[in-house]
């Protein structure tokens, strides 16, 4: 029980980490379409 808990929270953990990586890419995006601008 404990050993899936952990699984689920290294796949939360996962998703988190990917959000936050696709969220950068986003705003660094936005801030270069800025400055071509």
């Amino acid at each position: 029980r404990a050993a899936g808990l952990g699984d689920l929270g290294a796949a939360l953990l996962q998703l988190v980490r990917r959000l936050q990586a696709l969220r950068l890419e986003r705003e660094e995006y936005v801030l270069l379409k800025a400055l071509a601008l």
